[in-house]
């Protein structure tokens, strides 16, 4: 009698015996006696014999038979992922379902794809969000202010041998004379004005002994927040406008608790236009005065960016503060690994520009311009010599030529703006001529002329802020990508991981296919 297994002959087998159904506990019968042969498959497969005739392929489904799975990583996943939709798919018997769904998932695919490439790209645009507040506040550090003045030797004789000198300079150091080739074509011979000076022909030791300071005549009254102020309160600058002084320029700031005109900074100078010596023709043709305000620790431009007062006025100016946080590349164009400076302790735009400019000049001429006092540690000062036929001439190319960019300065993140606002009043009334004049001691008619005054304050106890940002940042980005996964198929980071999960078992279970 041939061996039956659930009621199918097997006429290969060489063993008369016959198998139940049973999967949990298979009975191997004897055909000829009914008696049971094994009761339990275990110990007829580790029996050398059925081993040998078994393969382990066989092992495998027998053992998934007992177990009760037959295991299909597809159909696991289909029916037990969070992704919306598959197990519809799969599960479906009809075909016009399964045509349904299987458009359905792929539409939404494509969707899911259009909107995560159109975040990421949205994202790689570096497009920025800049919000402007009004911050009020109880007090507000006051800011630098630099005065300088038009005339940049006092000489009380214009009879004084050193006017051809002073002259000279004017020529060599005023920018506009420069700038239209002026020293090639009126070119000053140094050898006649040698014999006056030193043999270096020292500009900054001129300037520090015919320059414009603030003594008593010169700056009659001074005072901040009605408190009295003097030229120890100011600290000294050169530039090419001369001996200039700054206001508020320590390192304690000086604060301003109440707004409008009287509670900042008010003085009154005498210009003394009667000891002008600028070159007539080739020095500065201005007469009074010329202020900028600016933020502490900032190298003043008073030449370039400052602001003029005429004799005989008052001039009242009402600033306003405006604080920049602006964003880094490539969100912005600023760039915080940058602003570390030689020359100066605070990083601002002009500041990395006459960084730069020093440096092409000492590059160039091999010494530094007196107006670049700030290199005097890492050079020489170039003599009028050198600054005639070097260092001035290319001073002047350099700051046409060379924008921020060739320089690698950028706007600093962080930084205060000061706005001005200015009017004018003539000034002194006939009273106030008559006071100054017995003060300075000369003619009232003179007085009127030569004296200047300037009232600064700021306008309001509030300034404005602008603030940059990310209009889309790391967080938004991925909370995008995660509602256009969830809105479209219902997916999540979950999601993901059982996706890697049912493509992890596939593999490994192709490879022990392979091995089989």
């Amino acid at each position: 009698m041939l061996p039956v297994y659930s009621g199918k002959v097997y006429p290969d087998s060489n063993d008369h015996r016959e198998r139940t159904t049973d999967l949990d506990d298979y009975q191997l019968m004897d055909s000829m006696s009914g008696k049971p042969f094994q009761s339990n498959y275990e110990t007829e497969l580790g029996s050398p014999n059925m081993r040998s005739n078994i393969s382990k392929k066989n092992v495998a489904e027998i053992d998934m038979a007992r177990d009760g799975k037959h295991e299909d990583p597809l159909e696991n996943f289909a029916s037990t992922t969070t992704m919306h939709g598959v197990s519809f798919y799969y599960n479906s018997k009809s075909k016009p379902i399964k045509a349904f769904w299987i458009i359905l998932l792929v539409g939404m695919g494509a969707m899911l794809t259009y909107q995560v490439v159109d975040r990421i790209v949205a994202y790689f645009d570096y497009e920025t969000n800049t919000s402007i507040i009004q911050e009020f506040v109880v007090e507000m550090p006051f800011p630098a202010v630099t005065i300088c003045t038009f005339n940049r030797f006092y000489m009380e004789s214009q009879a004084s041998p050193l006017i051809d000198a002073i002259h000279v300079f004017n020529q060599l150091i005023t920018p506009t004379n420069v700038g239209r080739n002026g020293i090639r074509n009126h070119r000053p011979n140094l050898s006649e004005v040698a014999d006056l000076l030193d043999s270096e022909l020292n500009i900054r030791r001129l300037l520090r002994k015919h320059g414009f300071y603030l003594t008593g005549k010169v700056m009659p009254r001074c005072v901040f927040k009605y408190e009295d102020c003097s030229s120890e309160d100011f600290s000294e600058v050169l530039s090419w406008m001369g001996v200039c002084h700054t206001f508020n320029a320590d390192n304690v700031s000086k604060i301003q608790n109440i707004p409008g005109a009287g509670n900042g900074l008010s003085v009154t100078l005498n210009v003394q236009l009667d000891g002008i010596t600028e070159e007539p023709v080739f020095g500065l043709r201005d007469a009074g005065l010329r202020i900028q305000v600016h933020q502490r620790g900032e190298t003043p431009d008073v030449g370039s960016l400052g602001m003029s007062i005429p004799v005989g006025r008052k001039a009242s100016i009402e600033v306003t503060r405006q604080d920049f946080n602006l964003m880094y590349k490539p969100w912005g164009i600023c760039d915080p690994s940058n602003e570390n400076l030689k020359f100066f302790p605070v990083y601002t735009l002009n500041n990395c520009l006459q960084e730069c400019y020093t440096n092409a000049v000492i590059d160039r001429c091999g010494c530094y311009i007196f107006t670049q006092y700030w290199a005097e540690e890492y050079g020489r000062q170039c003599t009028m010599s050198e600054m005639q036929d070097c260092a001035y001439e290319y001073l002047i190319h350099v700051q046409r030529t060379h924008s921020a960019d060739i320089c690698n300065c950028t706007v600093p993140c962080s930084h205060s703006d000061f706005h001005s606002t200015i009017s004018y009043a003539t000034f002194p009334n006939p009273p106030t001529t008559g006071a100054l004049a017995k003060i300075w001691e000369i003619p009232e008619t003179e007085a009127s002329q030569n004296v200047v005054e300037f009232d600064l304050y700021f306008k309001a106890m509030s300034y404005s802020k602008l603030t940059q940002s990310k209009k889309i940042d790391e967080s938004s980005l991925l909370s995008d990508i995660g509602g256009q996964l969830g809105l479209w198929l219902g997916m999540s980071i979950i999601t993901a991981v059982e996706i890697v999960q049912f493509c992890a078992r596939k593999v490994c279970r192709c490879g022990k296919t392979k091995k089989t």
